[in-house]
């Protein structure tokens, strides 16, 4: 699981070569400037669920800035499953109990 701009590393390391069965990305901004890395690293993912949030969560958009992309953009588009969890921002899933069942 990783969070946030945790998924570039991810996403680079799987571009040259590691293997990932199991992928879960928590708020990770979706940028236009790491799709060619994510595509490469696409084949090497078997599932990838992307988790994120509604307007709560404006850290997601601004990781997004300068990316050379205009707009905001919640969910990864080469990720297999969304899951949209309103309220809970950009940490509360993963910090506040009262989430941990979502």
């Amino acid at each position: 699981m990783v969070h946030s701009h945790g998924l570039a590393p991810v996403l680079y390391a799987c571009a040259e070569g590691l293997l990932v069965r199991r992928l879960i990305s928590v708020g990770s901004p979706v940028r236009a400037d790491l799709m060619d890395v994510a595509a490469e690293a696409r084949p090497r993912i078997e599932r990838w669920l992307h988790i994120y949030s509604d307007r709560s969560d404006f850290w997601q958009v601004l990781g997004a800035v300068g990316d050379g992309h205009i707009g905001i953009v919640r969910d990864h588009p080469l990720a297999d499953r969304h899951d949209r969890v309103e309220g809970v921002g950009h940490t509360a899933l993963l910090e506040d109990p009262a989430q941990f069942s979502q």
